[in-house]
């Protein structure tokens, strides 16, 4: 197959940087910031130098922005003998890294009367920003715990919401609770799927249980349900005994129990089917860049898998030299409801589609 090759465009502190090779990039879904490398060749007359660490950084594909954030590690090298060559890898990150790694410095610790969306502006003392595509209830109070980024509460929110967080071009925090679109074309063996590299599937039942109950307790009142309430959520794909216990973060109401114990069962389940496809190119066909928390349709019957199925993540890589299929993606698949999805609705959807009911709730007395 054709080279694909992409036009990535690095500039840190302003400039374009234009000798670079071997540029690999990640973004997941479930992942707060994205990353960036690159092997920088640098004339030995001057040049970039340690200085660029913490530098502003940005990556576009074909003019599309992909990254924003700083300059994250600056490794310089070089070989032997009487004229080394000098190169740099240089690592990229977003810039919502500091708001996973710094901790909040807020006057009162709390906010009142917020959404998951709001809960993250409260306390993003950095300037680095929230986006919101999942529906969630607004809380009467959140407090953040000392120590703690302003990722940390929001995850911890999230969670029970059945919601995850991931980042944008622009280094902005996203919260998603489903896939945000679909891919066209499909991945399938002799059109993109890359015939160089090993793809793989799993199936298994690791991390699924029968039963999932979640249980919690409200501040508010002082009756039973308020101290022993649990929501509960089968898995049929699971025929013996397999019980799972969580306990929610935050306060407990009805909705909010069979709303986890629902996510905890589901995502279980999607992630009890995965793959990882490598592909040629970073588009799909209708030119769009490969994105986690879309779903792609794939055909590849040496795997069992005939569907949709949604990307976790996806590592870009290009090389440019000595590399036969020098533009390359490696797609990481789950089924969709790993991630919020409904039922993939494929022809082998009936082998992995895991099998959940309705969430119940109940007060243990």
């Amino acid at each position: 197959m054709s080279d694909r090759l992409e036009t990535v465009t690095i500039t840190i502190g302003g400039n374009v940087w234009p000798y670079w090779s071997d540029f690999a990039g990640r973004a997941a879904a479930e992942e707060a910031s994205r990353e960036a490398s690159f092997t920088a060749h640098v004339p030995e007359s001057g040049g970039i130098s340690p200085a660029w660490v913490g530098m502003e950084a940005t990556v576009h594909f074909k003019g599309e922005l992909w990254l924003t954030g700083t300059v994250r590690d600056f490794a310089p090298s070089h070989g032997g003998g009487d004229d080394p060559q000098r190169s740099v890898d240089v690592g990229l990150i977003s810039k919502t890294a500091d708001g996973v790694e710094s901790s909040v410095d807020h006057p009162t610790g709390e906010a009142r009367d917020v959404d998951l969306k709001q809960l993250g502006e409260t306390f993003d003392d950095l300037g680095i920003g929230w986006e919101s595509s999942a529906q969630s209830v607004k809380q009467p109070v959140e407090r953040i715990i000392t120590g703690e980024s302003q990722w940390d509460i929001v995850e911890r929110r999230a969670r029970a919401m059945g919601a995850f967080i991931h980042d944008t071009p622009e280094g902005k925090f996203h919260i998603a609770d489903k896939p945000e679109g679909t891919h066209a074309g499909a991945l399938a063996i002799g059109v993109n799927i890359s015939g160089s590299e090993d793809a793989s599937a799993q199936f298994t039942e690791t991390g699924r249980h029968d039963e999932v109950q979640v249980v919690g307790q409200s501040t508010i009142g002082t009756t039973t349900p308020s101290f022993r309430s649990v929501g509960s959520q089968k898995d049929g794909g699971i025929k013996r005994r397999r019980p799972r216990k969580v306990v929610l973060e935050g306060e407990a109401t009805p909705e909010r129990l069979k709303k986890r114990a629902d996510t905890e069962a589901r995502r279980a389940a999607g992630n009890g089917t995965t793959a990882n496809i490598p592909v040629v190119g970073w588009r799909d066909e209708a030119g769009k860049l490969w994105t986690p928390n879309w779903l792609v349709g794939i055909d590849d019957e040496k795997l069992w898998l005939k569907g949709l199925m949604v990307i976790k993540s996806a590592e870009y890589s290009q090389k440019t030299a000595g590399d036969p299929e020098g533009t390359k993606a490696t797609l990481e698949l789950a089924d969709p409801r790993a991630l919020g999805g409904e039922d993939p609705k494929g022809e082998s959807a009936a082998a992995y589609a895991p099998k959940v009911t309705i969430p119940t709730f109940r007060v243990d007395e």
